[in-house]
């Protein structure tokens, strides 16, 4: 069987339609691919902020925070939220300002907490009172679901 040479135009024509899509394929898999893991990066460290702080409010409801690790713990915290959620901004174009009154007002209730202010130069742990205790789980109530908006928002991105 002889190929004309309008036959080998034709075949040559599938052929190279065949290579565009299959790279547009690979092209378009290997873009989703590195966005899906560029947000489930983010999305795991989303979880450890959100578990840091849960571990922080288990250790209030322990008694065994030092006073003086306290604010430099909330320091640090600060910056590992900032850095997530500018990098967040700038790769997704999504302004995630919900972690900013939970970050402040969190710092605003520790540092004026009577437990805290009488304890503060203490060597010792804090043992927070049962006054303190609940208005850390009000705390908790009102703003715990901060971080599942934001993962919402990062999880559907483009």
């Amino acid at each position: 069987m002889c190929l004309d040479t309008s036959n080998w135009i034709d075949l040559l024509g599938i052929i190279a339609n065949l290579l565009f899509a299959w790279w547009i394929v690979i092209a378009i898999q290997n873009k989703i691919n590195n966005k899906r893991v560029l947000k489930d990066h983010f999305i795991q460290d989303l979880k450890e902020i959100r578990n840091d702080y849960r571990l922080f409010f288990i250790n209030i409801d322990k008694g065994v925070l030092l006073p003086n690790e306290i604010l430099p713990w909330f320091k640090l915290m600060n910056i590992k939220v900032k850095d997530l959620l500018d990098v967040v901004k700038t790769v997704h174009k999504i302004d995630i300002y919900q972690l900013d009154p939970f970050k402040k007002d969190l710092n605003e209730l520790m540092s004026e907490n009577s437990d805290f202010k009488t304890n503060y130069r203490s060597e010792q742990p804090i043992v927070f009172s049962g006054r303190s205790k609940r208005d850390f789980i009000k705390f908790q109530g009102k703003y715990i679901s901060r971080f599942n908006e934001i993962l919402i928002l990062i999880n559907s991105a483009n």
